[in-house]
């Protein structure tokens, strides 16, 4: 079992993460040059996270379904015995864990750095951000097998939070942190983790009485 968890994300990250984790290891290289990281009270170190790490979601979430986009693909996964449902979520614990490790690791830079902050609530409504972000990807992802509008709609979304939508969007405002508020991240968490199943659940349903290939039908 540990074997084939380790082959799935292996194959996962070679052929179908690498772009996206060299995009996002960019971005944190050019970070130092483009925003401060030394000495930030609570409220600038709420302002990086929320505004530049919540970005994150987005790259690296929504890819859980790319390779499947290819009908071949999806046909030979089919014709396996494997449930589809098993190799999204493999999948989607490899995007998590890298956005735990970019937590983390940002997170300790600005410790390190003089700035002054909850460390837990830092991280927690990072994740939280990143897992709603990305999570509405996932969802849109599922159900239009369209990668523009998987990424189309959860930047829409930011451009609306940063715009001002505080005042219509309450609970789900992505930016509550900045403002001295964080009880918002507890309905941001709950609705990242439900969509994020959702969209696994929708994308895995065609395949959970492991159909049979389009060339064994004809056959």
């Amino acid at each position: 079992m540990l074997e084939h968890f380790y082959q799935v994300q292996k194959v996962n990250l070679k052929h179908n993460m690498l772009p996206y984790m060299a995009a996002g290891l960019l971005c944190l290289l050019l970070s130092p040059f483009m925003i401060g990281m030394k000495n930030l009270d609570q409220y600038q170190t709420s302002k990086v996270i929320e505004l530049f790490l919540s970005l994150f979601g987005i790259l690296f979430f929504v890819p859980v379904f790319m390779p499947d986009v290819n009908e071949t693909i999806r046909d030979l996964i089919a014709s396996k015995k494997e449930f589809m449902g098993s190799l999204l979520l493999m999948r989607f614990l490899t995007s998590l864990c890298l956005i735990l490790l970019i937590l983390l690791g940002y997170l300790t830079v600005l410790s390190q750095g003089g700035c002054q902050f909850s460390f837990y609530q830092e991280f927690y409504g990072g994740l939280a951000n990143c897992l709603f972000l990305g999570g509405v990807g996932m969802l849109f992802f599922s159900l239009f097998d369209n990668m523009a509008v998987a990424y189309m709609i959860p930047v829409l979304y930011y451009i609306i939070c940063y715009g001002g939508g505080r005042k219509y969007l309450g609970n789900f405002y992505l930016f509550s942190m900045m403002n001295g508020s964080f009880e918002e991240k507890h309905f941001i968490m709950a609705a990242a983790v439900g969509m994020a199943a959702l969209a696994i659940g929708y994308r895995s349903w065609p395949f959970i009485q492991i159909p049979i290939s389009k060339k064994q039908a004809e056959e």
